[in-house]
């Protein structure tokens, strides 16, 4: 773990945790550094000092997350194993399991206020659990394919929307587990979600071959993107709310307006495709066609600026650097590619 000093960009100290690192985080207080390995251990150090201060062990599989309370007084960790553990920092070795699930985990996330945790196992079943006494104040059964399509998390991290089932989505508080709205409507079966960037609307993909906008806290519907001919499998919002972006069956990928829920733009592809991204000033957009070509395309002008060619490669994900100026692409079978976009 290296720390750099983002003034001068030089190299500070040197944390060597003597395996390949998986994840790391500074406390609040910037006094501890915390880093987590491939296998699942834990490693604590003294920043001021560089000194060790703790070492854990205990996981049988990868961690998923890691964080620290407030008061840098523990390390909650949640793994594949299926267990979430508290290490206690005022402690060499204490550790309390906090949940162990009977399946393995494939999401977990710690709420802004660190008071609560929200795990969802591989069979599909949602947990919100109260940290200070372990306790479950919320429990779920979601379908378990796809789970990563099925569930959102808010910017602030204060809340979970979750695909409950194949018509039904709702809004769960993290900090106390209830349920702030259902989102009834879908004549088909709802197939994404995403929350708006200010975590006020959120947008649902469906099978009834369009996308809704619904007011997060009421449930209430404010806008219905029509006009696709085929089921609808993504939808996602721009950086800027300004535009909402909808990818369909029917080979089509639009740019909807998202004041007057009209389309601005419509992009033909050659096969259909669900990998979409927004540039971070959202002043364009990046869709995919199956047979492996990256287009650009400049909102204003709704004209294509740049084609990239990954071969015949079939891309799971892609994403803009925060600068807007790469494009981060990686396939099915493992290839990542980091692309120029001036130079292509």
């Amino acid at each position: 773990v290296r720390q750099w000093d983002l003034h001068t960009g030089t190299l500070g100290r040197l944390y060597n945790l003597k395996k390949p690192v998986d994840n790391v985080r500074l406390s609040d207080d910037g006094a501890h550094i915390v880093a987590t390995a491939l296998d699942g251990d834990i490693q604590v150090w003294d920043r001021a000092s560089g000194n060790e201060t703790h070492r854990f062990g205990g996981h049988r599989d990868a961690l998923i997350t890691m964080d620290l309370d407030h008061r840098g007084a523990f390390v909650l960790t949640s793994s594949r194993d299926g267990s979430t553990k508290k290490w206690n920092l005022d402690q060499r070795w204490s550790t309390e399991i906090i949940h162990d699930a009977k399946a393995p985990l494939a999401f977990a996330t710690i709420a802004d206020n660190r008071e609560t945790l929200a795990l969802v196992t591989m069979d599909g079943t949602v947990k919100v659990i109260r940290l200070e006494d372990s306790a479950v104040i919320y429990t779920a059964k979601i379908a378990p394919v796809s789970l990563g399509e099925r569930l959102a998390l808010s910017p602030d991290s204060t809340r979970l929307a979750l695909i409950l089932d194949d018509f039904l989505a709702i809004v769960v508080a993290l900090d106390d587990g209830h349920v702030i709205s259902e989102l009834h409507g879908h004549a088909g079966v709802i197939r994404g979600i995403q929350f708006s960037p200010d975590g006020s609307e959120i947008v649902t993909a469906s099978w009834d071959q369009s996308a809704y906008i619904w007011d997060t806290e009421t449930g209430a519907i404010k806008e219905r993107l029509t006009g696709h001919g085929a089921s609808v499998n993504r939808a996602l919002f721009a950086p800027n709310a300004q535009f909402v972006a909808t990818a369909s069956l029917d080979a089509t990928t639009r740019l909807w307006d998202h004041t007057t829920a009209t389309t601005v733009l419509s992009i033909h592809l050659s096969d259909k495709s669900n990998i979409l991204a927004f540039s971070p000033n959202s002043d364009s957009i990046a869709t995919v066609s199956r047979n492996g070509k990256v287009a650009l395309w400049d909102i204003a002008s709704q004209a294509e600026i740049r084609t990239l060619d990954t071969g015949d490669a079939m891309l799971a994900s892609m994403a803009f650097s925060p600068d807007g100026a790469r494009l981060l692409t990686v396939s099915d079978s493992g290839e990542v590619y980091l692309w120029d976009l001036e130079t292509g």
